[in-house]
């Protein structure tokens, strides 16, 4: 990202504008509404009803199927599968090698689906049994055995929790089901620090995975950027003045967004000084971003979070360490010593192949190498060929097919 004067003032504005937005959301004084999960396009006859991951798929011509998984801490959690390709008429559910799919951070699973060239749709026709979680807090996981998302303590979790717990109880819900022992896992951004989490902590989980494959993983900040760290920097000193425990909902699915960029920056002909605003996150690559693409995915992102885990986040990248959430001087009561303790890579020896984009700031050659150094893994370290690949381009680039998928059936061939 480059680090000039305008780029500055734009991260004080966004800065600014989300916890504008957090302040006015928590006051009930925002405009807005919760986007409603429906099942058909015929349900989907109002401006805050969308599609669910069951009917994107329907719509594209796949079945799919709706798993309810209650985590070890009560948290009610819906996975989804697609067991079969489009013009696969035997599904052959158990014979076939099974793939876990993991989204990023403020996702859900309807990212994985939401286009017709999604990566769910190639893995699914390519023969595998695609399974693709959900987290704690996000709009397929809001529910708990006994607390209410109107309660903070429902909000009481990072990242941290998504490995050590969601993963690890969809991962063995997944295996159980599929009467499988191994399992290919694919996480894209946070999907790739989660996983390290949950391998690092629970190292039993190592001989439950026949590969991991990281896609732009956000572990290890460790390339210098000035803008990077005015922001994570920024938000999280601001954040700790409004809201210091983060137990609060962080951007949950709601018409916000997509009116913003419809009402505001489309009326008024801004889409692409709007969109600006995310590129500077993500990198730029005109040429395989769709603004219209992204409007309509607007729709399904952001799907909510934790604030906390946006400061779990924001204390990695400003330390460079990947480390436990930081309690500050009640961390000799949370881990009997004064600072947060790294997480334990080296326990990873599950096989991992590391994709990533030279265009990407979240995610670079620099971080990842970090990453290899600290695991015991052998790992495979993968460029995308083109040059101007960016963090969310293995979701949204136009020719995602030609630059990733096809080096993925590749590579998943190898472990399967």
């Amino acid at each position: 990202m480059p680090y000039t004067r305008s780029n500055c003032i734009i991260f004080v504005l966004f800065l600014s504008l989300i916890y504008s937005v957090k302040l006015l959301w928590c006051l009930n004084l925002l405009p807005q509404e919760r986007m409603l999960k429906v099942r058909t396009l015929r349900e989907a006859n109002s401006s805050n009803t969308v599609l669910d991951f069951i009917g994107i798929a329907k719509e594209f011509g796949y079945k799919a199927e709706q798993h309810n998984l209650t985590t070890s801490d009560g948290y009610i959690l819906q996975i989804f599968r697609i067991p079969k390709g489009k013009f696969h008429y035997q599904e052959e559910r158990n014979g076939k090698p099974v793939i876990l799919l993991e989204h990023g951070l403020l996702a859900s699973a309807d990212i994985w689906a939401a286009l017709r060239r999604s990566l769910v749709y190639v893995l699914a026709d390519a023969g595998y049994d695609v399974w693709l979680g959900n987290v704690r807090g996000n709009c397929y996981g809001r529910a708990h055995k006994t607390l209410s998302p109107e309660d903070p303590k429902f909000w009481n979790f990072t990242f941290h929790e998504y490995g050590a717990i969601d993963y690890a109880d969809t991962i063995d819900y997944v295996l159980e089901t599929t009467n499988k022992t191994t399992l290919t896992y694919i996480g894209h951004s946070m999907g790739g620090t989660s996983i390290v989490i949950l391998l690092s902590e629970k190292p039993e989980f190592n001989e439950k995975l026949n590969a991991v494959i990281a896609l732009s993983p956000t572990v290890y900040w460790k390339k210098k950027d000035p803008l990077r760290n005015l922001f994570t920097s920024t938000f999280y000193g601001i954040g700790q003045m409004i809201d210091p425990t983060g137990m609060s909902e962080f951007l949950p699915q709601s018409t916000l967004v997509r009116n913003l960029l419809t009402d505001y920056c489309e009326t008024l002909n801004l889409v692409d000084a709007c969109i600006l605003i995310l590129k500077l996150f993500i990198g730029f690559d005109d040429d395989q971003m769709d603004n219209n693409e992204m409007i309509y995915l607007s729709n399904y992102y952001p799907a909510g979070t934790s604030t906390k885990s946006m400061y779990h986040y924001c204390q990695c990248a400003i330390t460079g360490e990947f480390s436990k959430y930081n309690y500050d001087k009640n961390n000799i009561n949370y881990y009997n010593q004064e600072e947060p303790p790294a997480y334990k890579v080296k326990n990873i020896i599950a096989p991992m192949v590391i994709f990533y984009g030279e265009n990407d700031p979240l995610s670079t050659l620099v971080d990842n190498r970090e990453l290899i150094r600290r695991v015991t893994s052998n790992v495979t370290l993968i460029k995308i060929d083109y040059n101007k690949f960016t963090h969310l381009d293995f979701v949204i680039a136009k020719d995602v097919k030609k630059f990733f998928y096809a080096k993925l059936i590749d590579v998943l061939s190898k472990y399967n």
